[in-house]
């Protein structure tokens, strides 16, 4: 049977829901959330904390505001930990108001498996775009599609390399997120 991996978003359509602010450190800095897509570890002086741009429902998961960034519940991390244990980093986060801490998750595998056939449309950067050094990669890729081929059979949550935005995670882990009641996710196919 062929493995089956989705891209998990957050669910931006969840009635009367927070919304996530900026993520600053120990300083008041806000920290740039790209640093959590490149696939590399980081390391932190002191404590973090997320603002609140909109007050509302907590949700399990979500997303700092304007990134990829996933923030989560105690339960997520749990069922993160229980499922895909090696392919993450986690960073405890203060949330304005909230007396539970989150957790953000810092997807360290990159993974080359974007199927180009399969995907509605991708797009790379050309000589035209100004660009040098971007040439030749991925400058859009809308539709998603893997090839689950070229992911390693111990992989279950991955960003693919070149296009690190998304966040993938594997059929099992995405049933037990589901099976937990947990609030905020969303799933699309890839």
């Amino acid at each position: 049977m062929r493995r089956r991996f989705f891209e998990l978003h957050d669910d931006v359509y969840v009635p009367r829901r927070w919304e996530l602010g900026d993520l600053m450190d120990a300083r008041g800095r806000i920290l740039d959330g790209d640093n959590f897509v490149q696939g590399l570890p980081l390391d932190f002086d002191g404590s973090l904390r997320v603002t609140l741009r909109r007050y509302g429902l907590a949700l399990d998961f979500s997303h700092l505001v304007g990134s990829p960034v996933p923030v989560v519940s105690e339960k997520v991390l749990e069922l993160f930990n229980r499922w895909a244990p090696n392919d993450f980093q986690v960073v405890p986060v203060r949330i304005d108001t909230r007396t539970e801490l989150y957790f953000l998750l810092n997807v360290r595998r990159l993974v080359k498996c974007i199927d180009d056939k399969r995907s509605a449309e991708v797009q790379y950067w050309t000589p035209e775009d100004g660009q040098p050094a971007k040439v030749g990669r991925y400058s859009a890729v809308h539709g998603l599609r893997v090839d689950t081929d070229l992911i390693p059979s111990e992989v279950k949550v991955f960003r693919p390399w070149g296009w690190i935005w998304p966040m993938i995670v594997s059929s099992e882990l995405r049933t037990a997120l589901l099976r937990s009641g947990a609030t905020g996710l969303w799933f699309t196919p890839v």
